[in-house]
């Protein structure tokens, strides 16, 4: 059996059923078990730290599935972000073709934008500071391509039963990730203390079997603003292709309806203001 794993931590925010009801709905047509857990608060419960900086502490309880061995039971699992939406009516197996110990999918445009942003959380520096301290510390040279280094969205992450356990056995205690990233001169910004950056280092640090999923399950749709450039620009990567659906650029998404048409319409269909 295979399973589809959510959660919440922290206050609740209005637009969680939407995503608990699509997802449910989506592992019932593929025959997979799904659980959606309030506040597993894993970086305090399990691994007994905090960061110290902003709410990074939530994105942690993602590796619940990895540290309770109750999950054991199951063959694959698979962990998705609240703002990920199945396509209206799928009945693609998203554990059918996955045969690695940790299946996860790139952002092929992230690099390159970094680039160019304006955001001072996220950018080709922070990221080359990131990847510095990877290699200086940890001896890990992270996979880069012609912009950067290459970014794995830790929003959608599978595991096999054996990449479970071993990711319980190697993985390193976050708290020796957050003083790594204090070291680093200048300082970095706190976004960084997530869990992409960490997951994403202990990945190749422990030499796990990858397997990069199709894109298609990691279709992304979110804000851009470069920098001088005082407008945002949507960019929509959905294409035919496309299964889930990243809303990175919504905080809330309320309205049933709403939702429905970023999933499935063209961006120019959507009317969000009707």
């Amino acid at each position: 059996m295979n399973l589809i794993y959510q959660y919440w931590d922290g206050n609740w925010n209005e637009s969680i059923p939407n995503s608990v009801k699509e997802m449910k709905a989506y592992a019932k047509r593929i025959g997979a078990d799904y659980i959606f857990d309030k506040n597993p608060k894993v970086l305090k419960n399990h691994f007994k730290t905090d960061i110290g900086v902003g709410d990074y502490w939530t994105h942690y309880s993602c590796l619940r599935p990895v540290f309770d061995r109750s999950f054991d039971k199951y063959e694959k699992t698979l962990y998705v972000d609240l703002d990920i939406f199945p396509v209206d009516g799928l009945t693609e197996n998203i554990f059918d073709d996955f045969h690695g110990e940790i299946g996860i999918c790139t952002e092929p445009e992230q690099p390159r934008l970094r680039r160019k942003t304006a955001c001072h959380r996220v950018n080709h520096e922070n990221d080359e500071k990131y990847a510095k301290m990877c290699k200086d510390v940890f001896g890990v040279d992270l996979p880069r391509n012609r912009y950067g280094i290459d970014v794995f969205n830790c929003g959608l992450e599978m595991f096999s039963r054996e990449g479970r356990i071993k990711a319980r056995k190697l993985f390193n205690h976050p708290k020796e990730y957050f003083n790594a990233l204090s070291s680093i001169e200048g300082g970095i910004n706190p976004w960084y203390y997530c869990d992409q950056p960490y997951f994403t280092l202990m990945m190749f640090l422990h030499d796990f079997d990858v397997q990069l999923l199709d894109n298609g399950w990691n279709s992304y749709v979110h804000y851009y603003r470069a920098k001088g450039d005082e407008h945002r620009t949507l960019c929509d990567w959905r294409d035919a292709n496309t299964k889930f659906v990243h809303c990175q650029f919504l905080k809330s998404i309320i309205d049933s309806k709403a939702l429905w048409k970023i999933v499935n319409l063209p961006k120019e269909s959507w009317n969000l203001h009707e």
